[in-house]
């Protein structure tokens, strides 16, 4: 059997993929419009805004990339027995899980200090919360048909934060090309 064979459907990788840019775009949008109202109206002028907010949003695009890669690597490797029809299933949790624990990561996070601490606990959140959804999923399928409905519901957001990653990526090009002059 050929390792290509055992990749994803596009439709698979889609909506895992919304999962992703969900969580991923909606993060630092939050974080950034509220680091906006507390001082960067203060410093910056509404271009160097705009031009921020693309660096993040491209930042995001790039995560949302990386972790579909990651995700669609990962479930290439395990036997297809297990997985097989799966995906949507197991990488919406994974995704879910894991950004949700780096989320709660970066608002735990007072210090250098404290780094270790506040990792450990968040990865053992994240295997801990992974595996309860994965089991519950299994055993329950309103829950598993809760958690692919919800990954089918956040395809919807594709529209409007790819154009958005285009409109980013098209307000870089031009700052650099500006920039160079």
């Amino acid at each position: 059997m050929l390792i290509v064979n055992r990749f994803p459907k596009l439709r698979e990788l889609t909506l895992v993929y919304a999962v992703n840019v969900v969580m991923l775009y909606t993060f630092s949008l939050w974080f950034s419009f509220e680091d906006m109202s507390r001082n960067w109206i203060l410093y910056l002028a509404g271009g160097d805004i705009v031009g921020v907010l693309a660096y993040i949003i491209i930042g995001a695009f790039v995560e949302s990339l990386l972790m579909i890669i990651f995700l669609t690597l990962s479930y290439s490797l395990i036997p297809p027995s297990i997985a097989r029809g799966r995906f949507v299933l197991y990488g919406a949790i994974l995704s879910f899980t894991f950004l949700l624990a780096l989320m709660l990561r970066d608002g735990t996070y007072v210090g250098v200090d404290d780094f270790l601490k506040t990792t450990n606990m968040v990865f053992i959140f994240f295997a801990v919360s992974a595996l309860i959804l994965a089991l519950a999923a299994e055993w329950k399928q309103p829950i598993r048909a809760f958690i692919e409905s919800f990954a089918d519901r956040c395809a919807v957001f594709l529209y409007i934060y790819m154009p958005l990653s285009l409109l980013a990526i098209i307000v870089v090009i031009f700052r650099n090309m500006g920039q160079n002059q």
